[in-house]
């Protein structure tokens, strides 16, 4: 991962990113989405073969936990055109979250192969 997370990095000016640095990684195809720190918050990252096609601010720093059964959505947005459009949403919940659920424009069963992943007290679609 860690040639994605150089890409990123190098697009908010930043030195390389260490492994530490990575909180989070998933590829799928020639798709990687990545939250890592970025000074004393996180950012969330999204490369396309070598191409970093977005890239925003999740945190400024550190952040109060949520209350136990609470999520929040930090991000959601699309990148892209035509047959090249990816989408994803980040997020954060308490410790009582067990699972969430994400209602599409088409609703809550338009899953269309999307992976929904929670790490760290972190979800993000995929």
């Amino acid at each position: 991962m860690l040639p994605q997370a150089n890409a990123c990095a190098e697009s908010w000016q930043a030195t390389a990113p260490s492994p530490a640095d990575i909180v989070l990684a998933d590829t799928r195809g020639i798709a990687t989405i990545l939250v890592m720190k970025k000074g004393n918050g996180l950012a969330e990252c999204m490369v396309v073969g070598a191409e970093v096609f977005h890239c925003q601010g999740l945190t400024d720093g550190p952040v109060p936990p949520l209350e136990a059964t609470q999520a929040k959505t930090e991000t959601w947005n699309s990148s892209g055109d035509g047959d090249e459009v990816y989408s994803r949403v980040a997020g954060r919940m308490g410790t009582g979250v067990t699972r969430v659920e994400i209602h599409l424009r088409n609703g809550p069963g338009d899953h269309r192969g999307h992976r929904y992943g929670l790490v760290n007290g972190l979800v993000t679609r995929i």
